[in-house]
């Protein structure tokens, strides 16, 4: 990933989920830059050969020549990583401290009542 594009990342995952992003082979960056190369091959009209012939979908990924399946699973896992993943990571720093402040709504939690505690407690489950 380019330099510009690393720190347009990091500058997005900062001001949504404040997330400091310390380097380019952080995590977070990673996952992102691996899903949107998939998307780009994937989005390559005749790459596979399922785009020829669409009753390719329907056989097993085990089948000799149906690699893209294999493919297509693999980035369906890193895309929902790449959505999930920041999520989690928000609602593990809310169960853990209550001092989070979300910069893009301005929002300061240092104050939170007890049922609110107890619900986010909650949410960690998930």
């Amino acid at each position: 990933m380019t330099l510009f594009s690393s720190a347009f990342a990091a500058t997005i995952l900062n001001a949504v989920y404040d997330i400091m992003v310390k380097e380019s082979e952080d995590p977070f960056i990673s996952t992102a830059e691996i899903s949107l190369n998939g998307f780009a091959e994937a989005g390559i009209p005749g790459r596979f050969w399922v785009d020829y012939l669409p009753i390719l979908k329907h056989i097993p990924s085990w089948v000799p020549g149906a690699g893209f399946r294999k493919k297509a699973e693999y980035w369906r896992r890193i895309t929902e990583e790449m959505r999930e993943r920041p999520f989690q990571y928000v609602k593990d720093q809310l169960v853990s401290q209550a001092t989070v402040q979300f910069h893009c709504f301005g929002v300061d939690l240092n104050f939170i009542s007890r049922q609110e505690e107890q619900h986010l407690l909650l949410l960690r489950q998930f």
